[in-house]
């Protein structure tokens, strides 16, 4: 196995090795004989693959593996991700950012379409309590994906209100903000700005996952949401010159 790439926020090799030992075989475990995603699933087996065919993409990413055996899992999660929704599965705005932002890195156009057309109710968990400025950002994302930039620029501005309000609380605040920087660099063709706004992401990145209770999460490898945001800003002829392991450029197709 390769040696794990240089992480700003030092994760353990050994702990993230083990990991990926063990994600592929529970992947291997639970699709005995599955060659594709394209196989029926029930329940939500579907969307457990996708999280860990996810998962894994990020830590072969981190320990270097073949370009195309990363984006592969990103198409695997892609398709188990489309199946579970199809079942309609609930998601809250948080999976709804990631699930989004794994078509547009996986150009799934299904997938795509899926959540750029999905209403909010569709994506509002009752167990899952968020401010409604989550929502607007989920919209927000939508909007960017589908090329609707006239329809964005009312909700980044309604949430950057609401976010700056005080009523909001930190944490929230925080995970939204820089999201919010690269969707509203976006939607203003602003080319600064989205370079900017990428390496001020991928400094709360790395250090929201210093802490102990993250720093070895597969998610912390790789910035899934931003990566997912360059993939929009690309499609309308924006780019970023950016160094980061949390960045891999080279999976978007």
């Amino acid at each position: 196995m390769q040696p794990l790439r240089k992480y700003p926020h030092a994760p353990e090799q050994g702990i993230l090795a083990e990991r990926l030992s063990r994600s592929l075989a529970d992947v291997r475990e639970t699709t005995p004989g599955l060659n594709n995603a394209n196989r029926p699933l029930n329940g939500r087996l579907p969307i457990y693959l996708a999280d860990m065919h996810l998962h894994i993409a990020a830590l072969k990413h981190g320990f270097s593996h073949a370009l195309n055996d990363v984006q592969a899992h990103f198409n695997d999660s892609a398709a188990y991700t489309l199946q579970a929704l199809r079942e309609d599965i609930a998601m809250g705005p948080g999976q709804y950012r990631i699930y989004l932002a794994v078509a547009n890195i996986a150009n799934h156009a299904e997938l795509r379409s899926f959540l750029e057309n999905a209403p909010r109710e569709r994506f509002t968990d009752p167990a899952i309590h968020a401010d409604v400025s989550a929502y607007d950002v989920c919209k927000t994302s939508a909007h960017l994906s589908a090329n609707h930039t006239h329809d964005a620029q009312p909700l980044i501005q309604s949430a950057l209100v609401r976010l700056q309000s005080g009523q909001v609380n930190r944490y929230a605040v925080a995970a939204l903000m820089p999201i919010l920087a690269i969707q509203a660099a976006i939607a203003n063709g602003d080319q600064n700005g989205l370079q900017r706004a990428v390496a001020a992401r991928c400094t709360s990145f790395a250090a929201d996952h210093k802490k102990r209770d993250t720093r070895h999460d597969p998610e912390g490898l790789l910035d899934v949401v931003a990566l997912g945001l360059i993939a929009v800003a690309r499609r309308v002829g924006l780019n970023v010159d950016i160094q980061s392991p949390y960045l891999p450029l080279d999976l978007l197709k």
